[in-house]
C-alpha cells in the first residue's frame, strides 16, 4: 500500500500534465488569434508564446518518424522500470520516473497529432520549453539525485 505522500504526489503529476495538456491547447489557439496573443509574464525576459519544436529535446536534429517511434519505445522501458519501482517500493525512483513518463507522454502525443511539439513558454533569448520538459527535467533530477545518494546494503548477502 503506497503512503498518502505518495497519492499527492501521483496526483500533482497528474494535475502537472492535465495543466501541461490545458497551456498547450491556448498555445495553439493564439497563434490563429488576430494580434498573436503573446505576453510577458516576466517583462522582455519570460513569456507565454507558441512554438512548434519539430527537433529533438535540446535542438538535437532528430526529426519526424524516427523521434516518435524512438520516444515511444523509450516510454515502453520506462513504464517497465516504473512498475518494478512500485513493486519494491522504490517510492523516489517511482516518483521521477513518473514525472519522466508523464511529461515524455504529452510530448510524444503532440508529435503523433501535429508531427511537433507545442511549445509555450519562451526564456529570452533563445529557450523555448514547455511544462512537459520541465516535468522530465525535474523527474531526471530526482533520478540522478536518488542513484548517487544510494547507499550500499551493510545488510546484504552476497549470494553465490
Amino acid at each position: 500500500m503506497t503512503t498518502m505522500k505518495n497519492k499527492i504526489f501521483f496526483f500533482s503529476v497528474a494535475v502537472l500534465f492535465l495543466l501541461d495538456r490545458y497551456f498547450k491547447i491556448i498555445a495553439l489557439q493564439k497563434i490563429s488569434a488576430p494580434f498573436g496573443g503573446d505576453f510577458f509574464i516576466i517583462h522582455k525576459f519570460f513569456k507565454f508564446t507558441f512554438f512548434a519544436n519539430r527537433v529533438g529535446a535540446f535542438s538535437l536534429p532528430i526529426n519526424g518518424i524516427l523521434i516518435t517511434i524512438a520516444s515511444a519505445i523509450i516510454i515502453f522501458f520506462l513504464i517497465i522500470f516504473a512498475v518494478r519501482a512500485f513493486k519494491s517500493r522504490s517510492w523516489l525512483f517511482f516518483n521521477g520516473l513518473l514525472l519522466v513518463i508523464f511529461g515524455a507522454i504529452s510530448n510524444l502525443f503532440d508529435r503523433i497529432v501535429y508531427q511537433f511539439v507545442i511549445d509555450y513558454f519562451h526564456l529570452w533569448p533563445m529557450s523555448y520549453f514547455n511544462l512537459a520538459d520541465v516535468m522530465i527535467g525535474i523527474g531526471i533530477i530526482i533520478l540522478c539525485w536518488q542513484k548517487f545518494n544510494q547507499r550500499p546494503c551493510s545488510d546484504c548477502v552476497v549470494k553465490k
